[in-house]
């Protein structure tokens, strides 16, 4: 848009830093949000300074008590930016700061892939609009952290595909989830809709398949069960190819997976 991107920043507080003085969890919280992007080659600046109130806290990951969820999206040049977040709980005066280093892509016409938000929630009841993703609601993760009871989902866009003759877009998905630890085993299971997905032993896991639309961008989202789903650190990454053009994409994101004994109070 423009030469622009848009980036979509998500930030979460864990419900048990903001308990009221009889120590239950509060609702209706007010911060006052404040967020700078530093371009490293541009020396874009990007500042926005708001008031924001988060209702309840949505029961996300592993953190005892839920978790405080809000996003921004900003339109960025694209260039390699240090990322600065401060919430501060207007009551209470207590705050908190959070950096990291962010690239933000350049997209251009041809087939393009969108980062992979990770999620463990996603349906059609969530109703918050901020988290609306065509006919459903993803609901971000922001500490990427899951007890492994729980399902994960991830969510991506596809841009730009060709159409066939017949004027249909067909392309080809690879995903792929990859155990940084090799002694531990990998999930049984991926895509609940999606039988024999590999062998439970393997250190990395892929399956392939075959799509058809009549969309030339698509909005998709696919769950890991918490079948077999062992602790520890895991890559998955998302392939397209368009069979029309040839033409490839990939994105990767990590997740960590934690045990019922490493859950954080």
């Amino acid at each position: 848009n423009r030469g622009l991107t848009s980036v979509e920043l998500y930030f979460g507080v864990p419900a048990m830093n903001l308990l009221d003085s009889l120590r239950t969890i509060r609702t209706g919280v007010s911060f006052h949000r404040k967020i700078v992007l530093s371009g490293q080659a541009t020396g874009d600046l990007i500042q926005k300074n708001d008031e924001i109130t988060l209702d309840r806290p949505l029961h996300l990951s592993t953190a005892a008590g839920g978790m405080y969820v809000s996003m921004l999206t900003v339109n960025a040049i694209p260039d390699s930016y240090r990322v600065a977040v401060q919430l501060t709980d207007r009551e209470t005066g207590k705050w908190g700061l959070y950096m990291q280093d962010l690239v933000v892509p350049t997209y251009s016409d041809s087939l393009e892939l969108s980062d992979l938000q990770v999620s463990s929630q996603a349906s059609d009841s969530t109703r918050i609009e901020a988290f609306k993703k065509g006919d459903f609601w993803i609901v971000p993760a922001p500490s990427r952290m899951f007890p492994d009871s729980s399902s994960v989902f991830i969510y991506y866009e596809i841009y730009n595909m060709d159409r066939d003759g017949m004027g249909m877009s067909d392309y080809t998905v690879s995903y792929t989830v990859r155990e940084e630890e090799r002694k531990q085993r990998l999930f049984g299971s991926l895509v609940r809709s999606i039988p024999g997905f590999g062998k439970p032993e393997a250190t990395e896991t892929k399956v392939t398949l075959r799509r058809y639309s009549w969309e030339q961008n698509e909005k998709v989202f696919f769950e890991i069960e918490p079948d077999q789903l062992e602790p520890g650190l895991k890559r998955i990454g998302v392939t397209i190819k368009d069979n029309v053009t040839g033409q490839e994409v990939s994105r990767e994101t990590a997740l960590w997976v934690v045990g019922n004994t490493e859950t954080k109070e």
